[in-house]
């Protein structure tokens, strides 16, 4: 069973499409497991107060969205969350909790769930305004740390850049995220292609993400008020709270060069990635943990400028091998990494080629399921050893 506060299609953004690799583990694991059938469920929130509660079967899992009573720093509260997922975890053998969401800490808590508990640890609860609610919330995190049985992280950066998990090092286990076999394929096949294409007149930049805080939007906007507005042309692609604001911001700064694609599907997605000479990714705080899009990006051979940040960032596209790494918030040197990537092709061109191979022999769907396999099937080991024992 998973634990999260939404799913799709309401939502859940990167964190949904890892609870859909994790269903595929599961499923893969237990076709190797004596021919026991594997039966998967999610508990999950609606995403607005008001909301009824519904049973649906998704992607093959069937999934319990619970009523929302209120919704507080986005985080949906929900009592029906805790009953429902109390029901639907007493004869489950794994419990994988997609960390954070407090009312799934509270059912930790509460002794509700059964089975091994694996907490997936997708991010620190960084938050801009609410640091009074992150120590309000370290106790209970602390707690459900110390129950788990695992610890998922996408990046070792992850546990070195967070001072609660650091602590839980031993229970930790990395699993990178990967691009699907499509989107590799599709990848391979642009870049091999690419090969014979000229150069645009335009250096042309992408920004793929949610418009929130920790994205660092505003530091690329003040970034290209250095650049040759003849030269350089950036592309903001995806939708946010803080839409509306960049959009001003844009517009104050007099940039006539930017243009804002909104929420895009995968296959526009793909083709933004193909139309792109790199991708900058400004994000400016630990918040963002690993960013799946820079590994998408890789796949189709494109550089990458990320920010050095205490988490998987820096990690995922290594600094002088497949890209640049500034410093978060610095306008001044995320500028100048815009224009050295963009005025050097032969080193676009060899970041590019590092980058498509690190996708693909390190952020491939095999490699990642061979992880997970191994982290479910000794879970699951040391479940029966302890019932073994118990029984003796």
């Amino acid at each position: 069973m998973q634990l999260f506060k939404i799913y799709w299609p309401d939502n859940g953004g990167g964190i949904a499409a890892v609870m859909d690799m994790v269903s595929h583990a599961f499923e893969f694991i237990a076709n190797k497991l004596d021919d026991r059938e594997c039966r998967q469920e999610m508990v999950v929130c609606r995403p607005r107060p008001g909301m009824p509660f519904q049973q649906d079967e998704y992607h093959g899992v069937n999934v319990y969205r619970c009523r929302t009573f209120a919704d507080i720093a986005s985080t949906p509260f929900s009592a029906e969350f805790l009953i429902k997922g109390c029901r639907a975890a007493k004869d489950a053998d794994i419990v994988v909790y997609h960390f954070p969401y407090p009312m799934a800490d509270i059912g930790v808590l509460l002794k509700l769930y059964r089975g091994r508990l694996i907490v997936w640890w997708h991010c620190d609860f960084d938050t801009q305004k609410g640091r009074i609610l992150a120590k309000l919330y370290k106790p209970l995190a602390e707690h459900t740390l110390k129950k788990a049985d695992a610890i998922i992280v996408s990046a070792k950066g992850n546990i070195k850049g967070s001072k609660i998990l650091r602590k839980y090092k031993n229970k930790c286990r990395v699993i990178p995220f990967s691009v699907s076999d499509e989107m590799a394929q599709t990848g391979r096949e642009y870049y091999d292609s690419r090969k014979k294409k000229t150069p645009a007149d335009k250096v042309c930049v992408l920004f793929i993400g949610r418009f929130v805080w920790y994205k660092g939007l505003d530091v690329l906007l003040k970034a290209f008020t250095k650049l040759d507005a003849e030269k350089y042309e950036l592309l903001l692609a995806g939708d946010g709270p803080l839409y509306d604001d960049i959009r001003l911001l844009a517009d104050n700064l007099g940039l006539n060069n930017v243009t804002f694609a909104g929420t895009v599907t995968q296959e526009e997605k793909i083709r933004k990635i193909e139309w792109c000479d790199f991708l900058v990714l400004p994000s400016v705080s630990k918040a963002e943990a690993f960013a799946i899009v820079q590994i998408e990006a890789m796949a189709f051979g494109k550089p990458v400028i990320n920010t050095w940040l205490p988490s998987g960032v820096p990690e995922v596209c290594p600094h002088g091998e497949c890209g640049i790494t500034v410093k978060p918030q610095n306008e001044k040197e995320l500028a100048g990494a815009i224009k050295k990537l963009g005025e050097d092709i032969p080193l676009r061109e060899k970041y590019g080629q590092r980058a498509i191979a690190l996708a693909e022999s390190r952020y491939n769907v095999s490699y990642m399921m061979k992880r997970y396999m191994h982290l479910f099937q000794n879970v699951l080991d040391d479940k029966t050893r302890r019932n073994q024992k118990w029984r003796r």
